[in-house]
């Protein structure tokens, strides 16, 4: 759940930096797990819908935290924008590394 506050405390400085406050989001986010060698690799998709105070966006959130292995490697990799009526994503919005 640890996960989840610090994602959402970083969706809201995202846009607050892009383009004013964050108003509110539908959470509808899941998240899968992946051996590989000794490590386990977790990856959260956060897909939301984002009210600002000038736009309502699609996005999901890809976000990705490496145990075990490399345990100083967690971080947002990736930005879609969302086009929920299609079910597609229409783009990359950002990709950044945070570790």
């Amino acid at each position: 759940m640890k996960k989840f506050d610090e994602t959402d405390r970083k969706i809201d400085e995202f846009f607050r930096f892009y383009q004013s406050r964050s108003v509110n989001w539908e959470d509808l986010g899941g998240s899968s797990e992946k051996r590989m060698g000794s490590g386990r690799y977790l990856t959260f998709r956060y897909p939301c819908s984002v009210v600002t105070s000038q736009e309502t966006y699609w996005i999901l959130f890809y976000y990705t935290a490496y145990h075990e292995d490399e345990p100083g490697q967690v971080g947002l990799h990736s930005i879609f924008d969302h086009d929920r009526s299609l079910g597609t994503g229409s783009g990359n919005l950002t990709v950044a590394g945070e570790k």
